[in-house]
């Protein structure tokens, strides 16, 4: 028997793509879902940060009898997605600075809510240009945003996971937004896997502010040097 599934490619409040099947929860791609979580972290104001925090909870099926809290809106809204992002942003910092016993205290104090998250395989048949293929998709849900963003943390500290040691935070000062380190060949200036900057832009930027910052203190250096030397002229 052939299954045919219909999705549905719903857009998240910062502009992320959910593949959301009809009437069921989003499909669990793991790099796709942490960078999920990412980009509620990285959210710049209020109204991506509601809505984006809105939009996910709306994902969270009846599995376990979740709480919701579609009817909030406004400041009470707000102050849940802002309480959210700041513990996130903690957790994630805690996570980057690479201490062992830091990171598994913080695995220790999320490990109930990363369980309450869930998996469920669903195989699909469909028929291709080269006949039928069989695959297993796996869609998710959460008990709660809690659950969601726990299991993000997780994932990230998962030494078999594949994801472990990727997280990284742009340098570049008016970014500053949360990436996973990828592997690339043609910014050799980078380095074989980019983690300093999200983007060629932003070290670009970079490199440009740092010579800009190192010409200002070159003349600052040369302009001390020849008060000096008049000063000492006008000693004689």
């Amino acid at each position: 028997m052939v299954t045919r599934r219909r999705q549905l490619s719903a857009k998240a409040a910062l502009g992320f793509l959910l593949d959301v099947p009809r009437g069921g929860s989003a499909l669990f791609r793991p790099e796709m879902f942490l960078n999920l979580v990412l980009e509620f972290a990285n959210a710049r104001n209020r109204e991506k940060r509601d809505e984006f925090y809105r939009d996910i909870n709306a994902n969270l099926s009846a599995h376990f009898n979740t709480r919701r809290y579609m009817s909030e809106t406004g400041d009470l809204l707000d102050k849940r997605a802002l309480k959210a992002q700041q513990r996130l942003d903690a957790q994630l910092t805690i996570i980057s600075e690479g201490k062992k016993e830091k990171r598994l205290e913080l695995a220790r104090e999320i490990a109930w809510d990363a369980d309450r998250f869930a998996l469920f395989p669903e195989t699909v048949v469909e028929r291709g240009p080269a006949g039928l293929w069989v695959r297993t998709d796996y869609t998710w849900d959460a008990e709660s945003m809690t659950a969601v963003f726990a299991r993000g943390l997780i994932l990230l500290m998962d030494d078999e996971g594949g994801f472990a040691g990727r997280l990284c935070r742009c340098r570049f000062d008016p970014c500053a937004k949360w990436f996973l380190s990828v592997k690339t060949e043609q910014d050799a200036a980078i380095g074989t896997r980019r983690t300093a900057y999200c983007c060629r832009d932003h070290a670009s930027a970079a490199d440009k502010e740092r010579r800009r910052i190192d010409q200002q203190e070159r003349r600052a250096r040369q302009r001390a040097t020849d008060h000096s030397k008049v000063k000492k002229r006008g000693t004689r």
